[in-house]
């Protein structure tokens, strides 16, 4: 008897649909590729393909089971919270503005009202806004269509192989990444090995890399307790290579990560031995906390776990903890709507209360970054929602009988808590590869726990596609359209600056600079700008000021002496200037005291060093510079002894022993130094000039052979020939006076200098 036609099509249709979750699995392997789809677009594009793959797959579940009121109370809730998290866009007057975000509306009014609009939506970003709110209603669909579908332990072991898989390749990628020497990720991506943050793998921080790891170890020793024979012996391999790549990333997260990925299996298969167990750890950890206190706890925790993951003087939270407290600030600004997704690296900038010159777009604590840009009671309805998957999933891994469906589940948790653990210090949520798995691992654990019965619910198959509707508009929209630009836009405030004043409106290009200001007020070149303004309308005082904020913030260590010498131009006392401008810190003390000295301004030039000195030692070798160059040569010497070593501190103290006739002394120091300035050609140089004027006092003939070969190298062959004749005055010998005295005459010739002495310069190169 033929089958019915229909009844044969759907047949096929369903046949490959029921596979759906093993390509949005697979696509956690193919996130990996574009550098981990760290950035906004490409997680849209990995967002959007899951998002179809989702949103299929819930309408096939919503049609055949009905879900039970956890799973509707927790996947509804997130849909709520990405829908309401849409409101932003909605543009508003001022009066709104101010009830909403009151610590934001008068800087945003101000600068919406210099660009003549009077209706703005509440989200800082509205592009890129628009693109994480797309992300987030994707990620929903994914958590639904994966509940609804994946609901055995053979399917969620499936799952769990292939991102095994994906693990491995990442661990592998990075092997022959190090192995093999990679510049950079992929060889071509341009961020460099040595940089601040080194990649793993195709991740850009390893901190992210190592959480991957760690977010699928508890994948692989649940696919290890489940099953048999050679499947058993893969993932045991698996889990080793995990291990391996933990450590690799060298971050003290993905470590801390994969123990809390532990705990699901100690709750779960543990019993009460395991619960027990967890709460007498937990018990020690905080009384190790109590007597020590936490930052000693986690400075010898980190020593412990990565014991170079701390540099010398760093604090443990490697500068987290100000961005904490300016993040809490932010909540405070925005409580009720927040500034939109992706509005906390816009709003940050306003609330940065340190002058370093870095920014970050994250918040490293995914509740904290998640309250900023949603406010209190969207983020507590995605927690609420996330908190009831979890816990309900845990209850059911406890009741269920099945050993296999018991320990697939408790995998899936440990893949959740090592997530949630990273998400304490880091930002792993805003990872399109690290989202995706943890939206499947939600979705697997709401579908493992049983929930269901089977039946007809047609009536909410319609709730995926709109879903999908409104995040492929929105995300459309964002990366096609041409969304408002953003409400804080520094430099398009500068721009707009720049062609006010070409149009002769000195006082709109001042206005300009000075919102600018408001809305960066950290970073060093708009107080610059404003600053150059104020010199050109004559306002010598008021740029003075705004120069010295310029300072505050921090300029890059190689522009700073530049910056220094332009804050401290002018007409009027130089000494008067520098009060104003120069802030308290070492560096920028240092430089002006260096053109104070050259001005002659030496008493204000020394006090100031001095200060530099108190409030870093480090500054202290400069002291001892200045006072070389005063022919103070016993007090250079105790200022720099003070001085932590180094580079200069070393050439300083080499030159100062040798000033004071310690010609033993300074022969120790200049080796010292040879070895601390090899990466600097300008002061490897001038130890080597110094040591070979020591051998020369010591007449030892190597002093002058060193002196020759600087010569043929091509180095300051003027200084250089001034030490020979010096040399051959001291020693008498008239012929090599007389040679020297022709070489350095026809050297300065050449340099268009006049001969106005014949002996060495006896100074020490200041900053």
């Amino acid at each position: 008897m033929s089958r019915p036609a229909d009844t044969g099509l759907k047949a096929a249709f369903e046949g490959p649909v029921q596979y759906l979750e093993v390509p949005l699995t697979l696509l956690v392997l193919v996130a990996l590729l574009p550098f981990a789809t760290v950035h906004a677009p490409w997680r849209l594009g990995v967002a959007g393909v899951a998002g179809v793959l989702g949103a299929v797959m819930a309408v096939r579940g919503l049609r055949r089971r009905t879900p039970s009121l956890v799973m509707l109370a927790s996947t509804g809730g997130m849909a709520l919270a990405a829908l309401l998290g849409g409101l932003v866009f909605l543009p508003v007057d001022q009066a709104r503005r101010e009830s909403l975000q009151p610590g934001l509306a008068e800087v945003v009014g101000d600068v919406l009202a210099f660009g003549g609009v009077e209706l703005a939506p509440l989200a800082l970003d509205v592009g890129r806004g628009a693109q994480e709110w797309a992300i987030s209603l994707s990620w929903v669909l994914v958590v639904l269509g994966a509940s609804l579908v994946v609901r055995n332990s053979r399917r969620a072991a499936r799952s769990a192989r292939l991102l095994l898989l994906a693990g491995v390749v990442l661990v592998v990628i990075a092997a022959a990444h190090r192995l093999l020497g990679a510049p950079s990720i992929w060889w071509v991506s341009g961020i460099p090995a040595g940089a601040r943050e080194p990649f793993f793998g195709p991740f850009v921080n390893p901190n992210h890399g190592g959480v991957f790891c760690a977010a699928l170890a508890p994948l692989a020793f649940a696919g290890a307790a489940r099953d048999h024979g050679n499947a058993r012996w893969l993932q045991l391999g698996a889990l080793v290579v995990l291990a391996i790549g933990m450590v690799l990333s060298g971050s003290r997260g993905a470590l801390l990560a994969g123990a809390a990925g532990v705990v699901p299996f100690a709750f779960i298969v543990g019993g009460r031995q395991g619960r027990l167990g967890l709460a007498v750890a937990g018990l020690a950890g905080a009384l190790a906390v109590a007597v020590v206190g936490p930052v000693t706890f986690l400075r010898r925790l980190s020593e412990w776990l990565v014991p170079t993951s701390l540099d010398a003087g760093q604090d443990v939270f490697t500068g987290r903890g100000d961005v904490y407290a300016d993040a809490v600030a932010l909540v405070g600004a925005a409580p009720w709507v927040g500034l939109g997704p992706h509005g906390f690296d816009e709003g940050f900038r306003l609330f940065k209360s340190t002058p370093t010159y870095t920014y970050t777009a994250h918040a490293h604590q995914e509740l904290l970054q998640l309250v900023v840009e949603h406010g209190v009671v969207i983020a507590g309805i995605w927690v609420l929602s996330i908190g009831l998957a979890v816990a309900h999933g845990l209850r059911s891994a406890v009741e269920l009988e099945s050993d296999r469906r018991r320990f697939m589940l408790a995998g899936w948790l440990g893949t959740l808590a090592a997530v949630g653990a990273a998400s304490i210090f880091t930002f792993p949520l805003r990872i399109g590869a690290i989202e995706l798995m943890v939206s499947l691992a939600l979705g697997v654990v709401l579908g493992l726990s049983p929930s269901s019965e089977r039946g007809r619910t047609a009536g909410l198959a319609f709730v995926p596609p709109l879903l999908l509707a409104l995040a492929a508009g929105v995300g459309g929209w964002a990366w096609f359209g041409e969304p408002p630009p953003r409400s804080l836009d520094r430099v398009a405030l500068q721009l707009e600056s720049r062609a006010r004043l070409d149009a002769g409106d000195l006082d709109g290009s001042l206005e300009a600079l000075e919102l600018a200001t408001r809305v960066d007020p950290t970073l060093p070149w708009v107080w610059r700008d404003l600053a150059r303004l104020e010199r050109r309308t004559g306002e010598f005082q008021l740029s003075r000021v705004t120069y010295g904020r310029m300072l505050w913030a921090e300029v890059p260590a190689d522009e700073l002496p530049e910056a220094v010498a332009e804050a401290m131009r002018g007409p009027g006392d130089p000494v008067a200037i520098a009060t104003v401008v120069l802030p308290d810190r070492g560096d920028a003390l240092a430089i002006g005291a260096r053109l104070l000295e050259d001005l002659g301004e030496l008493e204000a030039a020394e006090e100031r060093l001095d200060r530099a000195a108190e409030l870093d030692p480090r500054f202290g070798a400069h002291l001892g510079a200045f006072l070389l160059r005063q022919k103070r040569d016993a007090e250079a010497l105790d200022a720099v002894v003070r001085a932590p070593g180094g580079c200069f501190a070393l050439e300083v103290e080499g030159a100062a022993r040798h000033r004071t006739r310690d010609l033993d002394g300074a022969t120790a120091r200049y080796r010292e130094a040879l070895g601390e300035c090899l990466g600097d050609a300008h002061h490897s140089e001038q130890v080597r000039i110094g040591l070979a004027r020591v051998r020369l006092d010591q007449n030892d003939p190597a002093g002058l052979d060193a002196i020759e070969r600087l010569l043929r190298e091509g180095s300051e062959p003027i200084r250089l020939l001034s030490i020979l004749v010096r040399d051959a005055r001291e020693d008498g010998d008239e012929a090599r006076l007389r040679l020297a005295k022709e070489r350095l005459a026809a050297a300065r010739a050449d340099a268009g200098v006049e001969l106005l002495q014949d002996g060495a310069p006896d100074t020490v190169e200041g900053p």
